[in-house]
């Protein structure tokens, strides 16, 4: 489901009302809430009006592709921290829309306010795993719940991220750079070699297919970490050219998404997948297969990594390495790695 299809507006009057209410009292919905009985359409009239006329609460209707999909309620407890709560359109359900309306809602809340560093609380049942999913994949975490047995608590920090600068791929290479900006961010492109303080005005840094090594210097002026999103599986074959040579030294095929450090490939790992591949797909076939690996991963998990809430790891075994000459002259990347052996062998 593409983010580009969903936009949203603050609610100021009725005009969604009936949907609202139908959502409110779906039969799930009820299950999950405390209170399961059915709303009756005065109550929940002078709930929505109590909500409307309230300088404390936000309301975002969604849409996706022009109907509404989800309602995200946000109530200010004080000055530090909001709750949140969702209401799906059923008909939206299982396909992980909610998670990327959690995420606009919090992006938008964040610009509109003067907030730099704002708690974000969930209250769930604990029954209700799709929803407690849906915050997780959101960066939310879970934490004590003093006041309630019953309801699960989670919370998420959230510092504002305005400007981003994107290195490598431009936006007629990937979607991620549109993705990022239908989030809402200022996305600045780049793609060739930086300055050592360019990276201080910016307050995110990630890069994906770009050509040039960022020194000490640079890291040394970010925010925070960059990170670079790289189509192997590491520690293996790190460098360049990483699909050849999984196919050609026999090594895992993945994708995986880094801290970026001093070395090569070699920063902390933030996410990572193993990626079947058979040996009768063309090199080239196999590349931008993995190249939309790597970027549905980065689409499922933009607030997690963006809000650094992942845990970093390494892979503690024997990785590689190869420079960009390391690759033989005479690769054909429309020839299967078979095809391409058996006419290295042949000559």
């Amino acid at each position: 489901m593409a983010l580009a299809n969903t936009t949203f507006v603050e609610i100021s009057d009725f005009k969604f009302s009936s949907e609202i209410l139908e959502w409110r009292n779906d039969e799930i919905t009820r299950l999950n809430s405390i209170n399961q009985d059915v709303i009756s359409p005065s109550e929940h009239k002078s709930w929505l009006e109590s909500k409307i006329k309230s300088r404390e609460t936000m309301l975002l209707m969604h849409f996706f592709e022009s109907k509404p999909c989800g309602l995200i309620k946000l109530d200010k407890l004080d000055q530090n921290n909001f709750g949140i709560s969702i209401n799906l359109n059923p008909e939206f359900r299982g396909k992980k829309l909610s998670s990327l309306i959690i995420s606009k809602s919090l992006h938008y809340l964040i610009k509109q306010g003067d907030y730099s560093n704002i708690n974000i609380l969930a209250s769930i049942k604990h029954s209700n795993i799709p929803s407690i999913k849906s915050f997780e994949r959101s960066g939310f975490k879970q934490i004590e719940n003093e006041n309630s047995k019953e309801l699960l608590l989670f919370k998420k920090n959230l510092k504002r991220i305005s400007n981003i600068l994107f290195l490598g791929y431009s936006s007629n290479e990937t979607s991620l750079i549109e993705h990022l900006k239908n989030l809402g961010y200022d996305v600045t492109f780049e793609n060739t070699k930086l300055e050592n303080t360019a990276l201080k005005k910016y307050d995110f840094v990630i890069s994906y297919g770009y050509r040039h090594i960022l020194t000490k210097e640079h890291l040394s002026n970010s925010k925070q970490p960059p990170i670079n999103l790289h189509i192997s599986y590491l520690p293996f074959n790190r460098g360049s050219h990483p699909n050849f040579w999984a196919y050609y030294d026999k090594t895992p095929h993945g994708v995986t998404i880094h801290q970026i450090d001093e070395g090569i490939d070699t920063g902390l790992l933030l996410l990572q997948k193993k990626i079947e591949l058979n040996d009768e797909m063309t090199l080239r076939t196999s590349y931008y297969l993995l190249r939309e690996e790597i970027e549905k991963l980065f689409i499922d998990n933009t607030d997690n990594l963006l809000y650094s809430t992942l845990k970093t790891y390494r892979n503690n075994f024997p990785g590689s390495f190869h420079l960009v000459k390391d690759l033989p002259k005479d690769v054909d990347w429309d020839l299967t790695i078979n095809q391409y052996k058996d006419k290295k062998s042949s000559e």
